[in-house]
């Protein structure tokens, strides 16, 4: 099973702490995600932009969906 985590912050509220509060807070940040990410847990941490330039994406419905190869199957059969 795999999970996705989002963080987000307030961007107004941000920019009320002081600079030494925001370096500790990054250091912190950065600190958790290297124990996760060397427990194995964490693949990946990404910085999206501000949430002034965010835009909706909607994926209209997908009937396609992907299926386990059959025991009958050609793929399977050859290896065989």
């Amino acid at each position: 099973m795999k999970f996705l985590c989002q963080i987000w912050f307030d961007t107004e509220k941000s920019k009320q702490v002081t600079q030494a509060e925001w370096d500790r807070l990054t250091e912190q940040c950065i600190l958790s995600d290297n124990r996760w990410r060397d427990s194995g847990h964490l693949l990946t941490a990404l910085a999206l932009r501000e949430p002034e330039s965010a835009v909706t994406v909607r994926v209209p419905k997908c009937r396609w969906r992907w299926k386990q190869p059959s025991p009958r199957s050609p793929a399977t059969k050859a290896s065989s």
